[in-house]
């Protein structure tokens, strides 16, 4: 196995003297690692199905589906250059080699078009004592189906639908260290709606990544609510391909990095259809000498007529050794869309500081009080449950320990 994947390429080269044009994750060296699968816990309700594939099965779906990665037709043909994926990812196509070097299978799950609830169905995803723990899955929403799913990632000893707080038991600190990595596959078909929401919450040792990739049929309606809140290092990749007229995509985002943390963030919105709407919504906060970059790309593709697209960033900075990289991009090769882009980046405002310490509160106080705000607002758009508690409560450690 390698030691080093090249991962989260932006759709088009820039000036690489930040050294943002992709990024670089390390597995271990080669022959020196252990290889196993994330264990994964849920009960799936009647109306999905989940089964494991072969890689020919996978294609014989694809080509039924019509799954492809399209080239520009206007401006460059990019994506044999820079993305040579059939089923494009936001990481890429060296996670598509590391799955296959790792001998990972494919787990399919199949949300069937009578499959319309609005109760969560969860999926937990647990690391063994391997170095390297990963899985691979395609999610497939079938015409008209409705589902929320809620996935964990995290290393505990206790029931998923524990909260951590009752009873003497709590998540275990399990394995201090490893990787640990999650490929996934979406596929809506015709107003299908789906809504998936992730959180992480593994040890500070760890080295997560989160591999996405999305195709929407007309109609369609992905939302992706997540919250990056464990592991020191994150590398985090997206691609939707909005190929269907009037489909919906929508991403609220949370992460917070700490004293020698790394985030990665790569995602792409690719318009192909008429009139579809894609928002992508980004809060963190770095404290001390956390590093991050992100790469927010709105890539209207010709014949995206009338399609809307909004990228919003918004970061807080805690420490003068704070390392952050971005890149909010929009690629155009249609002339009648909507794409808007926006990065707030900063510390706290004097004004708001001095409000605050002239009723009592003091500035690391008044620093927690906001970075919890912002991030719980995501949390709360998690079901009501123990996950949602758990997430809770790791928030309220990570930033009472810094």
């Amino acid at each position: 196995m390698e030691k080093r994947y090249t991962v989260n390429h932006l759709p088009v080269l820039t000036w690489n003297k930040l050294k943002i044009n992709n990024a670089e994750l390390e597995t271990g060296a080669a022959g020196n690692t252990s290889v196993g699968r994330l264990a994964v816990h849920g009960d799936y309700p009647e109306g999905i199905s989940v089964k494991t594939v072969k890689s020919n099965e996978l294609d014989e779906l694809f080509n039924e589906l019509d799954i492809n990665n399209p080239a520009e037709l206007v401006v460059a043909g990019k994506f044999p250059m820079y993305n040579k994926q059939r089923f494009a990812t936001g990481m890429g196509a060296d996670i598509d080699r590391l799955m296959e070097e790792s001998d990972i299978e494919t787990e399919l799950i199949v949300i069937d078009s009578s499959y319309k609830k609005e109760e969560p169905v969860y999926i937990y995803y647990t690391p063994g004592e391997e170095d390297i723990c990963l899985t691979k899955s395609v999610i497939y929403a079938k015409k008209g189906s409705r589902a929320r799913l809620v996935v964990g990632i995290e290393k505990t000893s206790c029931n998923p639908e524990c909260t951590g707080i009752k009873d003497g038991c709590a998540p275990s600190l399990g394995r201090e260290s490893g990787l640990a990595g999650l490929s996934t596959r979406v596929i809506l078909e015709e107003g299908a709606e789906l809504t998936i929401y992730r959180v992480q919450l593994l040890n500070r040792g760890y080295t997560f990544f989160d591999d996405i990739g999305a195709v929407s049929d007309r109609k369609s309606s992905l939302d992706i609510v997540k919250l990056n809140l464990g592991a020191g290092r994150v590398y985090d990749g997206l691609n939707e391909l909005q190929r269907g007229e009037e489909s919906v995509f929508n991403v609220d985002y949370g992460f917070l990095g700490l004293k020698g943390s790394f985030t990665d963030i790569n995602y792409n919105d690719v318009f192909v259809g008429r009139k579809t709407n894609g928002v992508m919504r980004f809060f963190g906060a770095l404290f001390e000498d956390a590093q991050k970059a992100f790469r927010g790309t709105l890539d209207f593709r010709a014949g995206s007529v009338k399609a809307v697209g909004d990228e919003q960033e918004d970061i807080l900075l805690f420490g003068d050794e704070v390392i952050n990289k971005t890149i909010p991009l929009i690629l155009c090769e249609e002339e009648d869309v909507d794409g808007r882009h926006a990065a707030t980046i900063g510390r706290l405002s004097d004004d708001m500081l001095f409000y605050m310490q002239t009723r009592g509160i003091s500035e690391e106080e008044a620093k927690r009080l906001m970075v919890k705000a912002k991030l719980n607002s995501i949390s709360r758009r998690f079901p009501k449950g123990a996950l949602r508690d758990r997430a809770e409560i790791k928030l309220k450690e990570l930033l009472g320990s810094r």
